[in-house]
């Protein structure tokens, strides 16, 4: 299903984390600057033949919950390798 965008919610310990999700292949970890969402990679992920790519919004942005109190850099780095292991990505 070339250029169809899945999106899900995976369920973390701090809450839900939401994702998209597109193609076949390799998986491919995309992920956005501060301020914005998984939405910036709309337009590129159909564009990346041969790979599995997904999105997630980073906690606390577009539609996935914050991270509790004053999170740091390696509390959101807890937070995508607990995403991975939610949707099975090695």
């Amino acid at each position: 299903m070339h250029g169809v965008i899945r999106r899900g919610f995976a369920d973390l310990k701090h809450g839900q984390l939401h994702y998209r999700v597109s193609g076949q292949g390799p998986d491919v970890l995309l992920l956005h600057m501060t301020n914005l969402s998984s939405r910036a990679f709309s337009r590129v992920m159909p564009r990346l033949e041969g790979l599995r790519c997904w999105a997630p919004d980073l906690p606390g942005f577009g539609q996935s919950e914050a991270l509790p109190g004053q999170p740091e850099i390696r509390d959101f780095a807890h937070a995508i390798a607990e995403f991975m292991d939610a949707v099975g990505i090695d």
